[in-house]
């Protein structure tokens, strides 16, 4: 099976169903990281993660990754900022929910949104909540910046605590 959604064409998809497969929904933003980092650095680390996931997966489940949601809801303030593109949230709510809906109609009942941006849990958890009440489909949805491994991070950091965040040393490395 392929690993890139948009990759496969229907027949596979529709095998990749057949089989209990798993969607991934990578989701990050499109917003200044300071002078030194691409605008697209939050989805570029939540579509890594959700490839990396999949690939460790391979052999065991079948998983696939959509491509990412490469826009998310961020604050007012980074608009002071050329590069933020920011959506309402209820209209991102909309998107995901949009999202999940049809990849449900088609037969898809495990999807894990995986976010990389951090004014995008709220909208996700708004999403997650709605799709298990009109679907009875149970979305799972981590952050990866939930998953860093903590004694890795404490043992190599550069910074003092509190000087990991946003365009931090662990989104630049």
């Amino acid at each position: 099976m392929k690993i890139n959604f948009e990759e496969m064409r229907s027949p596979e998809i529709g095998e990749f169903i057949k089989n209990n497969g798993m969607v991934i929904v990578p989701i990050g933003a499109c917003e200044v990281h300071g002078r030194h980092l691409p605008v697209i650095t939050d989805t570029k680390m939540a579509y890594s993660a959700s490839i990396d996931a999949a690939r460790k997966m391979e052999g065991k489940i079948p998983v696939s990754v959509l491509p990412a949601v490469w826009f998310g809801y961020s604050v007012a303030i980074l608009k002071n900022w050329p590069g933020t593109i920011t959506i309402r949230p209820k209209v991102l709510i909309d998107l995901l929910y949009n999202i999940c809906q049809s990849l449900i109609d088609m037969g898809v009942d495990k999807i894990l949104i995986v976010n990389g941006h951090g004014n995008n849990p709220g909208v996700i958890d708004v999403v997650v909540r709605s799709i298990g009440d009109d679907f009875k489909v149970f979305c799972g949805m981590t952050n990866i910046f939930d998953c860093w491994d903590r004694e890795y991070v404490r043992q190599n950091r550069k910074s003092k605590p509190g000087g990991i965040g946003h365009a931090c040393e662990i989104e630049t490395s």
